[in-house]
């Protein structure tokens, strides 16, 4: 089982979509695998050896936002290329 630990108040509504049989997400885990916050400041905290990721997730939101919008406007330039023609 994964141990996740949580940094300020993440929404229960995205924390239960760990399924529980494989991982056990606290605000108290002192030896998580994982850390999940939105606006921490980890520079002062001490990262027991266990950690192996950290995910921030207004940093997740933004690049899924970039990844769009970076579609939509390359679908849009592909349509509106001319033709090439020989």
């Amino acid at each position: 089982m994964y141990k996740i630990r949580t940094y300020n108040a993440i929404s229960s509504k995205g924390l239960s979509r760990f399924p529980t049989d494989r991982y056990e997400v606290s605000s108290e885990s002192t030896d998580a695998e994982g850390i999940l916050l939105r606006s921490q400041k980890l520079h002062t905290e001490v990262m027991p050896e266990s950690v192996v990721a950290i995910a921030a997730l207004a940093l997740v939101r933004i690049i899924f936002l970039l990844l769009i919008t970076l579609r939509r406007a390359l679908s849009y330039s592909i349509l509106q290329a001319p033709m090439p023609t020989r």
